[in-house]
């Protein structure tokens, strides 16, 4: 081989080399956004199970229709869901009257988390975090 093809299949390893690390580092970056939705999506089930769980009678298994003051002590795990999944932990952040905070942290990735508020039976508000500003209660920030 000449001199000049040499420089050509070295230059194409070299361009081939960083076009495959480039592609790894897009793809690590958007599963990092996508495990963000996964755990809002997760705080958006857990919150519409709490309203339903509120509204249920107390003889079925629910709130009685009153508040949800009793999922403060009694956690997720009065819902009957779990608190962990292949995604993160849940847990819930404050359960005063008819206001619940769901938050949930990502077990994959670094700062990731996301939060979840529920007035009534009506979603009043969604948050999600990469910066490590959301954590479970009690965690150490």
């Amino acid at each position: 081989m000449g001199q000049q093809q040499l420089l050509l299949l070295v230059l194409g390893v070299v361009v081939v080399g960083i076009a495959v690390i480039f592609g790894v580092y897009l793809f690590d970056e958007r599963y990092r956004l996508q495990s963000g939705d996964d755990l809002l999506n997760r705080n958006v089930q857990i919150a519409q199970e709490a309203a339903n769980w509120r509204g249920r009678s107390l003889i079925h298994g629910g709130g009685g229709g009153g508040s949800f003051d009793a999922l403060a002590t009694g956690g997720i795990g009065a819902l009957g869901l779990n608190d962990t999944d292949a995604n993160g932990q849940y847990a819930i952040l404050s359960a005063s009257g008819v206001t619940l905070e769901v938050v949930g942290v990502s077990t994959r990735y670094e700062g990731v988390g996301a939060y979840a508020r529920i007035v009534a039976n009506n979603i009043d508000s969604t948050a999600v975090r990469y910066d490590g500003s959301i954590s479970l209660p009690g965690a150490r920030p």
